[in-house]
């Protein structure tokens, strides 16, 4: 894929996903896994809503629990790459780049054969620079920020705090990023699809996102 330039993306957001269109209220929910255990609560609460989401997965987590993969996809999901280890990979070579990418892609494909992570890829902690935008970009991957940061992994916050927060900078053409890790996240969720739907938010993955028909 054609990937653009640090300095060639939108100015004025928290992310770097590479394309999206404000013109309609659509919004993206987005998960990045690496924990696992309690995500059947997060996807029994979208199932009961009719909401398809993005999980990027943790390599390392897929191994772990490759059972994580059927579920995800049998809820009409969709994955993405959210690296092997969550090391930072600002600084990483090449090889160290493609080997992050590549073990999750495997790790996916030995959980569900055909499956895929591709063409979507969150960088750990959304540290980001040139070369490995260009590096993942010849590996087949977009590199996928967010507009609104849910600060879901901050210690202590509360299911109230991230309500709040979503609430607040949630806008047209949004991809709303949280975590598995936090418990508040499972009380915040649900009253966060109510204001959403109460203000006529469409949800989309954020593919539809970034690749609108």
């Amino acid at each position: 894929p054609v990937v653009k330039s640090i300095a060639e993306l939108p100015f004025g957001i928290s992310g770097y996903y590479i394309s999206y269109d404000n013109r309609q209220k659509r919004v993206a929910l987005s998960f990045d896994i690496g924990y696992v255990p309690r995500n059947h609560e997060l996807m029994a609460t979208l199932a009961q809503r009719g909401i398809r989401a993005t999980y990027f997965m943790l390599g390392e987590a897929v191994q772990r629990h490759p059972e994580i993969i059927p579920h995800i996809l049998d809820n009409g999901h969709e994955l993405g790459n959210h690296s092997f280890t969550h090391e930072n990979m600002q600084g990483m070579s090449e090889a160290e780049i493609r080997s992050e990418l590549d073990l999750t892609e495997q790790a996916v494909q030995a959980a569900v054969p055909g499956a895929t992570t591709k063409p979507l890829f969150r960088a750990p902690f959304g540290a980001i620079d040139d070369y490995m935008v260009q590096i993942a970009g010849d590996d087949g991957y977009y590199v996928i920020g967010w507009t609104v940061d849910s600060r879901d992994w901050t210690d202590g916050i509360t299911a109230d705090a991230i309500y709040e927060r979503v609430t607040h900078h949630v806008c047209p053409g949004a991809i709303i990023a949280f975590h598995d890790v936090n418990p508040a996240n499972y009380l915040a969720l649900p009253r966060i699809i109510d204001y959403l739907e109460a203000n006529d938010y469409e949800f989309v993955n954020v593919s539809d996102m970034i690749f609108p028909h």
